[in-house]
């Protein structure tokens, strides 16, 4: 009898022992899994810009973990939602990035961004090739995760119009969001406003000068705006920054007193 408890109690412990055992590696893989996401995986996010078939394109990436990446661009104030994957080769992080597919032009990025200088090359291939033609291009980061711009003066911000209370919202990722509040007389605004969304570039001519593509609706039929692009002076007294004018369209950015 205490022959066949010895037994017993040495079979349990033993069993206890290799549970043990079997959790502890189970847990090691986990850990070794969970760190086996590349270091850099995240430095590729950001704002990138580049010639797209003769218009600017912006494809922003703001998730990206070493295997699974998405973002959406913007090409001629249209916003497509991206996602697809990435894998590293060497130095460089080859990028598969699918539009929705809901609309006629939506399609495909196969895009190579370099993690040290934050350039790449790519291209894009229509779902429907009766659409439109295939496109090359490349980019180069316009504004990090952090916010930093790698231009040396960049138009992004939020505009006013001081007498009309319009709002000209531009982003660094490309878009456009205007409020108008439109001029009746000399000294009367309208009371509804007009809201009109685009995409905007530096002319490809002259970097004091912003074109906006516009979305047309029934209230705003134009297509384009020039606006003329003015750096904020350094006037210590001066509560206005940088501004966007054309000949009836004034919009500056306050600065915080």
């Amino acid at each position: 009898m205490k022959i066949f408890t010895l037994a017993f109690i040495s079979a349990f412990l033993l069993l206890q022992a290799c549970k043990f055992t079997g959790d502890k590696t189970a847990v090691t893989t986990t850990a070794a899994d969970s760190s086996s996401q590349p270091a850099d995986a995240t430095s590729i996010k950001g704002i990138y810009s580049g010639d797209f078939g003769g218009s600017p394109i912006y494809i922003t990436i703001n998730y990206a973990n070493g295997h699974q990446v998405a973002g959406y661009n913007i090409h001629k104030s249209l916003r497509r939602n991206l996602k697809g994957e990435m894998v590293k080769n060497g130095d460089q992080w080859q990028l598969t990035l699918n539009e929705p597919g809901d609309n006629q032009y939506d399609g495909k990025f196969e895009i190579t961004l370099n993690a040290e200088d934050k350039t790449g090359s790519g291209k894009w291939t229509p779902n429907d090739p009766k659409a439109t033609t295939p496109k090359t291009f490349k980019l180069k980061l316009i504004n990090n995760e952090e916010g930093s711009s790698y231009d040396a003066s960049t138009v992004a911000g939020y505009y006013t119009n001081m007498d009309s209370n319009s709002e000209l919202q531009v982003g660094a990722d490309g878009s456009v969001a205007m409020l108008l509040y439109t001029k009746i007389n000399d000294s009367t605004y309208s009371d509804q406003a007009i809201s009109v969304r685009g995409s905007w570039s530096y002319d490809k001519n002259d970097s004091t000068k912003v074109l906006i593509n516009w979305i047309p609706n029934a209230s705003w039929p134009d297509k384009t705006t020039l606006f003329n692009f003015t750096a904020p002076q350094e006037n210590p007294e001066s509560i206005e920054g940088k501004s966007l004018k054309t000949d009836s369209l004034v919009f500056t950015v306050l600065l915080a007193g």
